[in-house]
C-alpha cells in the first residue's frame, strides 16, 4: 500500500475523511455494474456508427466524471490532512507560545526579590538602598505577572477563536448541498459515472455484435478489470474507430431501381411474375384487404462480398399513352396527382453468435408517386434502414385506396381514368457495398 493510500486511511479513521475516497470512482462503478447490472435497452447491432458516436460521447462522459472525481479527492485530502495539521500544530503553537511568557520564572523572581527586601531591611543607609531596590523589582515583577495573565487570557481566546474558524470551516466539507462537501459531490459523480458506463458497455456490446454481422470481424471486449476497465474500453473504441473508417474507404455507394413485374435482371425474369402480381391484385379487391407481395433480391444482388441498405424508396407504374413522335406520355399528368400507401418489411437479418434471424421494423412509405425521370418521393433513409443486408426475401403490403386530386374514390385495381390499372411497382434501393480491406487488429 502506497504512503498515500496509507495517510486517506489514517484520515479516514481520525473522522476526518469520508471514507468514500478509499476507492477509485471508476472502480467502484465496475464493480457495481457486474455485480447487479441495470436494465437498459438493448441497441440494434446494425447501426454501428451511430452506437459507436454514442459511445464516444458516454465514454467522453465518463472520463470527465473520473477526472472530476479525483480532484475532488485531491481537495478532500488536502482538506483533511490540512485540517489534521493545524489540530496537532495549534495545541503545540499554543505551549510554545505560553512558555514564551515564563510565567513560573516571573513567580520565582518575585519571590526572591521580595525576600532579598525583607533580607536587606531598613537598617543604616546602605541596607535600606539594597531593600528599596529589591521591593521595587519585587513590585515591577508583580506588573509583569499580571500582564502576563492577560496576556495568556488573549492567547488562549486567540486559539480558540481560531480553533473555532477551523471547526466551522471543516463542518463545511459534511454540510449537504455546501461546495465545499467533495464527498456528496463525489457521490453524485458516482452515480453519473455509474448509469453513463453501464450505457456504454452496452453500446459496446452492440457494437461488438455489429462488427461480427456486417464485418464479419471478431473484436473481443476488454476483460472485466475494475482498475483499468474504462481505460481498456477507450482504447477499444478507438481500434473500432479505426478499423470502421479503414472500411469506409473501400465503400462505394449506388442507386438501384429494381422493377418487381417487369422483366428484369438475371434471365430477363421478373422479380413477381405479372399472373401472380395480377392474382394479388384480385386477392385483395375481393377480400378488401391490402394487397400482398413477396419477393427476393438475393437473385439480383450478386457479386458483392458486402452489399448493404442506405435507402429505400418505391414508385408505381401503370400504362403509358405516348403520343407518336413526341415521346410524351398523355397520362402523365393525371398519374402525378396519384399518391398510394405502401408498408415494406426488409428480409430478415442475420444475428451475431448465431442467434435467431430476426426483423427490423416495417417501412412506412405514404408518398408513393408515379414512375418517373425525377426520382422516386417516397424514400425512407433513418435508422431503421442502416447497414441492412437486402439480399432475401421482400414483403410488402399496398394499401389499395389512392389519393387523388378530386373528391372520387381511387383505387389500384381501376386507376384514376378506369383503364389504368396498377402495373408494376418500382423498388428504388441505395446500396453501399464494399470488399473486404483486411480484418480487425
Amino acid at each position: 500500500m502506497s504512503s498515500y493510500s496509507v495517510l486517506k486511511q489514517e484520515l479516514v479513521e481520525r473522522g476526518r475523511l469520508s471514507g468514500v475516497f478509499l476507492e477509485a470512482v471508476d472502480g467502484l462503478a465496475c464493480q457495481k455494474l457486474w455485480q447487479a447490472p441495470p436494465s437498459l435497452p438493448n441497441y440494434e447491432p446494425l447501426l454501428i456508427e451511430a452506437n459507436l458516436e454514442s459511445l464516444w460521447h458516454l465514454l467522453e462522459r465518463c472520463l470527465a466524471y473520473r477526472k472530476e472525481a479525483r480532484e475532488l479527492e485531491i481537495l478532500a485530502v488536502k482538506a483533511a490532512a490540512d485540517y489534521d495539521l493545524y489540530l496537532k500544530l495549534s495545541e503545540l503553537d499554543r505551549q510554545q507560545e505560553l512558555l514564551k511568557l515564563r510565567e513560573p520564572q516571573h513567580e520565582v523572581a518575585e519571590r526572591t526579590q521580595r525576600a532579598a527586601a525583607r533580607t536587606f531591611g531598613t537598617d543604616g543607609p546602605l541596607p535600606n538602598g539594597f531593600h528599596t531596590l529589591a521591593q521595587g523589582q519585587a513590585e515591577e515583577l508583580t506588573l509583569d505577572r499580571t500582564a502576563l495573565t492577560e496576556e495568556r487570557q488573549t492567547i488562549t481566546e486567540r486559539f480558540r477563536e481560531q480553533r473555532a474558524y477551523e471547526d466551522a470551516y471543516q463542518a463545511r466539507h459534511s454540510e449537504s448541498g455546501n461546495a465545499h462537501n467533495y464527498a456528496e459531490r463525489r457521490d453524485w459523480l458516482y452515480r453519473l459515472l455509474c448509469e453513463d458506463l453501464a450505457e456504454a458497455i452496452v453500446r459496446a456490446e452492440a457494437i461488438h455484435a455489429g462488427l461480427e454481422v456486417v464485418y464479419d470481424q471478431q473484436a473481443p471486449l476488454p476483460t472485466p478489470d475494475p482498475v483499468l476497465y474504462l481505460d481498456e474500453l477507450v482504447i477499444w473504441a478507438r481500434r473500432v474507430t479505426r478499423f470502421v473508417e479503414a472500411e469506409a474507404q473501400h465503400e462505394a455507394s449506388f442507386d438501384l431501381t429494381v422493377p418487381l413485374t417487369q422483366p428484369w435482371g438475371p434471365g430477363a425474369s421478373a422479380l413477381v411474375p405479372f399472373d401472380d402480381f395480377k392474382a394479388a391484385l384480385n386477392k385483395a379487391q375481393q377480400s378488401n384487404t391490402p394487397v400482398e407481395l413477396t419477393f427476393d433480391l438475393a437473385g439480383v444482388l450478386v457479386g458483392f462480398e458486402r452489399i448493404r441498405l442506405r435507402a429505400v424508396g418505391l414508385a408505381f407504374g401503370n400504362t403509358v399513352s405516348i403520343l407518336p413522335g413526341s415521346g410524351v406520355d398523355r397520362d402523365a399528368t393525371a398519374d402525378s396527382y396519384s399518391r398510394l400507401r405502401a408498408t415494406i418489411f426488409t428480409p430478415a437479418q442475420k444475428a451475431a453468435g448465431g442467434g435467431p434471424r430476426y426483423h427490423r421494423p416495417p417501412i412506412v412509405l405514404g408518398n408513393v408517386a408515379v414512375f418517373g425521370v425525377g426520382g422516386p418521393l417516397a424514400v425512407e433513409s433513418g435508422p431503421v434502414l442502416q447497414n441492412v443486408d437486402p439480399r432475401g426475401k421482400w414483403r410488402m403490403q399496398l394499401e389499395p385506396r389512392i389519393a387523388y386530386k378530386d373528391q372520387r374514390a381511387i383505387d389500384v385495381f381501376t386507376g384514376p381514368d378506369k383503364d389504368r390499372p396498377l402495373l408494376d411497382l418500382k423498388l428504388h434501393l441505395r446500396l453501399a457495398v464494399a470488399n473486404a480491406s483486411g480484418g480487425w487488429s
